[in-house]
């Protein structure tokens, strides 16, 4: 059986993820033939590519996916850790696109080293070499987590790029056509290294090379030819692909392939009007398409008419034809190749009487064609409706509750069910609860005191679910990876004018004075979130007043020095058992806690700092006054003392609740629950739902859409039913009585 269509590598990948997927008891021997040597030659893929990205501006994220390709890593002894690693550091550096401050020029730009890999790399070594380094030097600040065994890699990293920046100088200016086999084989020997298993595909590209070569020198070629030329010359090299002879297997190949062979079956998919006969799209160097047609001159429709008869013909038993019917997007009509269509039509007035009206013809080839349903688990397969539609998939039968589903096909479906959607498009059943809870553990017989530190809980209460399935049921999310981003910023957006002042008012802190403009300008440009050019002045100048009063602000409530940490285990009672409370101070003066955010006063502002001061309060230590403020750019958050047993009270209510977060999630969410405490009467829960649904604004993502809380309260109808209210008003309703807010004016009014 041959299954032949006119692209067969656009198809390969979907026949390997169907029948290569298939299980045991359903396995169908199969053979994929005649695939273009740069689609599954590692090795002329590599080359390929490599011309493709020499020839461009090297844009980061390229770069990263040619340095992962297996023979490549292999050259510059870099694992899957490594390549992770580098990955990360082209983000934390940002490094986006180019060489460096030349290869910018050159792309008509100024000559900046911002964003390229000369900056990134600059950043690395300093990293390596100075990592304590707080303040730029020559405009660079070093990058973090450098040293160590990460140093290695840095060197298969630099000697990448360097080679890269090799090869893109020798391709300045066009090779001649006899140095272009040299060049082929050093950029291959350079940047990759054949295993032993593969030297062979290696070696074939080498012969690609030196027979292209020799075709050149045949045919007498001397002038330069840019890499675009001997890009597409090496996609067209060692066509020669192997037929699709009989085997025993079912042979999947493209039309051309099948050589004249007969096959008791063969079917033809793909055979869409756009699809064959193949439309010419000359290139822009070929210029036989444009003169005037002589004998002898390939005419590529014709070839695929003579396939398409030949293949028609070589059919000994069953000839199957399919190409998809309808769009789709929309559903609308779609032809068939021009050449099914005519054969459809011949083979409609063969079977029809020779006066045949056109209502005539037409039901005739109704006859012969089978329109199927646009999901395989239609239930058109199993009705019996078309005896011409049928399915052998046990699994969509035994769903849908066919006639003939048999006890077999409920216990195969029980075994292979596939999730989705009935005909119509709705669920064919909600989603199940995903915490049912938690399994009967062993009472351990000598236990020790329940313990957390003030971080853990101020981790809970940021996110009651993350902390619940990380910390208890051991499920780690996994995030997609961070592709290097190609773009380099050209405007400060919010995000980053916050993330960009927080380092202004560190340095304005260490330097114990407000900065001056320019100076606080050089320290963000040396920042890798930092625009080019006179948008980083730009950004700045829009929250510099703001900026500068928080660090006038912060320097005026800060003149005594920090205190040297201290570390203090506080006993509560949590229902009758004892917990310890580990408060680590670190950030302690003689007037209190100080802290500050680069940002407005937000509800986890003032929960960070409540449970702070909370803990201050209860431990009371020495020579510090037991009051907590936090400055904001609105305005100033301040906590003023408790008793030392009111502040035990808060700290084990919330300890009390982060216990029972352990045993199942806990329905806190933090933004919701600070609308919900911001409001008053019925707007408290109607804001609360705003914020975990979201608003049609566009501009603030759901906090349900958050993927820690939609896994945690997976097939939950409202999870902001109580007790959410309760638990809101517990966390959030003495915050709001004892804290004392001082807003600021604008700046300028």
């Amino acid at each position: 059986m041959a299954v032949l269509t006119p692209d067969i590598d656009a198809l390969a990948p979907a026949v390997e993820a169907v029948f290569g997927a298939a299980p045991p008891g359903h396995f169908l021997p199969y053979a994929v033939v005649g695939r273009s040597p740069s689609r599954v030659n590692v090795y002329l893929r590599f080359l390929i590519e490599a011309l493709d990205l020499l020839s461009s501006r090297l844009p980061a994220g390229r770069v990263f996916e040619l340095l992962r390709q297996e023979p490549v890593a292999r050259r510059f002894t870099l694992d899957r850790e490594g390549l992770r690693r580098i990955r990360r550091w082209l983000n934390q550096t940002g490094i986006h696109w180019g060489l460096d401050g030349s290869h910018r020029r050159e792309m008509g730009l100024p000559e900046e080293e911002c964003h390229t890999f000369r900056r990134g790399l600059d950043m690395l070594f300093m990293g390596l070499a100075l990592p304590e380094l707080m303040e730029p030097l020559a405009g660079i600040l070093p990058a973090d987590g450098v040293e160590g065994p990460r140093a290695e890699t840095l060197g298969g990293f630099r000697a990448f790029v360097r080679r890269l920046a090799y090869w893109k100088g020798r391709l300045a200016t066009l090779p001649a056509a006899g140095e272009w086999q040299e060049i082929l084989n050093g950029i291959l020997a350079d940047f990759t290294h054949p295993a032993t298993h593969d030297q062979g595909e290696y070696d074939r590209v080498v012969g690609a090379i030196a027979a292209l070569a020799e075709s050149w020198r045949a045919a007498g070629l001397t002038q330069g030819l840019s890499t675009r030329i001997v890009r597409a010359a090496l996609a067209d090299a060692d066509t020669a692909r192997r037929g699709a002879a009989p085997g025993g297997t079912i042979t999947f190949a493209s039309l051309a392939a099948l050589g004249g062979l007969d096959y008791r079956v063969i079917c033809l998919v793909g055979m869409s009007d756009d699809a064959f006969p193949v439309r010419e799209r000359p290139r822009e160097f070929d210029l036989i398409p444009k003169g005037r047609p002589r004998r002898g001159d390939r005419q590529r429709r014709r070839e695929d008419r003579g396939i398409f008869l030949a293949t028609i013909l070589a059919a000994r038993d069953i000839l199957h034809i399919s190409y998809p019917g309808r769009d789709r997007r929309d559903n609308a009509e779609l032809p068939p190749s021009v050449l099914v269509a005519q054969l459809r039509d011949y083979l409609a007035r063969a079977i029809s009487p020779a006066d045949s009206t056109a209502a005539e013809i037409g039901s005739a080839r109704r006859r012969f064609t089978v329109v199927h349903p646009p999901q395989p688990f239609s239930r058109r397969y199993f009705d019996g409706s078309d005896p011409r539609l049928y399915s052998h998939a046990a699994s969509y039968a035994a769903a849908i509750g066919a006639p003939g589903a048999s006890d077999s096909m409920t216990t195969t479906s029980k075994k292979n069910d596939y999730p989705g959607d009935n005909e119509d498009g709705d669920p064919r059943e909600p989603a199940p609860p995903f915490f049912t809870g938690m399994p009967v553990i062993p009472a351990d017989p000598d236990p020790a005191p329940p313990a957390l530190t003030t971080a853990d809980l101020e981790s809970f209460l940021r996110n009651s679910s993350r902390f619940f399935l990380q910390r208890r049921l051991q499920i780690h999310l996994v995030r997609s990876e961070d592709i290097p981003n190609d773009e380099e910023p050209l405007t400060m957006g919010f995000t980053e004018e916050r993330d960009l002042a927080g380092f202004v008012v560190t340095a304005c802190e260490a330097r114990r004075r407000v900065l001056e403009f320019d100076e606080a300008l050089a320290i963000i440009r040396a920042r890798p979130a930092c625009p080019s050019g006179s948008a980083a002045a730009a950004g700045l100048s829009r929250i510099w007043p703001v900026l500068a009063r928080l660090a006038a602000r912060l320097l005026a409530a800060t003149n005594s020095p920090l205190l040297a940490p201290r570390r203090h285990d506080l006993p509560l009672d949590i229902l009758g058992k004892t917990w310890l409370l580990t408060v680590d101070s670190g950030d302690l003066r003689p007037e209190g806690i100080v802290r500050y955010r680069c940002d407005e006063l937000r509800g986890f502002d003032h929960l960070q700092a409540w449970i702070s001061h909370l803990a201050v309060c209860a431990v009371r230590p020495a020579g510090v006054v037991p009051a907590t403020r936090h400055l904001a750019f609105n305005g100033d958050l301040c906590f003023d003392a408790l008793p030392p047993e009111e502040a035990r009270r808060f700290l084990a209510e919330l300890v009390g609740l982060y216990a029972a977060g352990l045993d199942r999630p806990a329905p806190f969410f933090r933004r919701a629950a600070w609308a919900f405490a911001e409001k008053v009467g019925r707007q408290k829960i109607a804001a609360a739902r705003n914020k975990w649904r979201g608003i049609k604004d566009g501009q603030t993502e759901p906090e349900g859409a958050d993927a820690w809380h939609a896994l945690a309260w997976r097939g939950v109808a409202d999870p902001l039913a109580s007790p959410f209210p309760e638990i809101a008003a517990l966390v959030f309703d003495p915050i709001m009585r004892h804290r004392t807010v001082t807003a600021l004016n604008p700046v300028g009014t």
